[in-house]
């Protein structure tokens, strides 16, 4: 057991887990996806700029954001480092996420040599986001533990509150999880249809 290992994480923490779990259900459901369009069975560009909605909309402008402004900047007055070390491990992260999030959006064009960058693209950032996930649950946010008050966590708590109502507050959370449901509802419905198809 790691030093830093805790049993009960505080609100903050557990506020950024949920979302990583809301994040983890539409990488799973873009992975059937690059499945379901490499087999020949197409979402189309709806499906896809809804899928770079919900990634820019709330795993990046909702979730990262709060990271990235907010908690790091926390951790690093409290003893860590954003030139090495755990945090700028994420920060990386985050900026090679965009840049996968860009050739995905770029590939839209639906040429079939574009279906093969989204769908390499798109497998880097499911990958390279589970794993992200993974360190941030199970490493950084358990140090991030160790070194904060509880004044801190007020503070942090306070600040993300008022984050989380300059983009929207419940209605924007409600908004995304909505569309992650829609977007696991539409493969879904396509890999019936292709399981129909097969069929006849």
């Amino acid at each position: 057991m790691h030093s830093f290992e805790v049993n009960i994480m505080r609100g903050t923490t557990q506020r950024l887990m949920a979302e990583h779990e809301e994040i983890n259900s539409v990488l799973n459901t873009l992975f059937r996806a690059i499945r379901l369009e490499r087999s020949g069975t197409f979402l189309g560009a709806r499906f896809w700029r809804d899928a770079i909605d919900f990634i820019r909309g709330f795993s990046d402008e909702f979730h990262h954001a709060k990271e990235e402004n907010i908690l790091f900047p926390v951790y690093c007055e409290n003893g860590m480092q954003d030139d090495y070390g755990p945090v700028a491990v994420m920060l990386k992260d985050h900026e090679n996420f965009r840049s996968f999030l860009k050739i995905i959006e770029e590939s839209l064009s639906q040429g079939e040599e574009d279906n093969i960058k989204r769908w390499q693209a798109t497998g880097n950032f499911i990958e390279g986001l589970r794993f992200h996930i993974h360190k941030e649950n199970n490493i950084l946010y358990p140090m991030g533990e160790e070194i904060l008050s509880r004044e801190d966590e007020d503070c942090l708590m306070q600040m993300f509150d008022l984050v989380e109502e300059t983009l929207g507050g419940s209605s924007t959370v409600e908004h995304y999880r909505k569309l992650a449901q829609s977007l696991e509802e539409r493969v879904v419905q396509a890999f019936d249809g292709a399981l129909q198809t097969e069929a006849n």
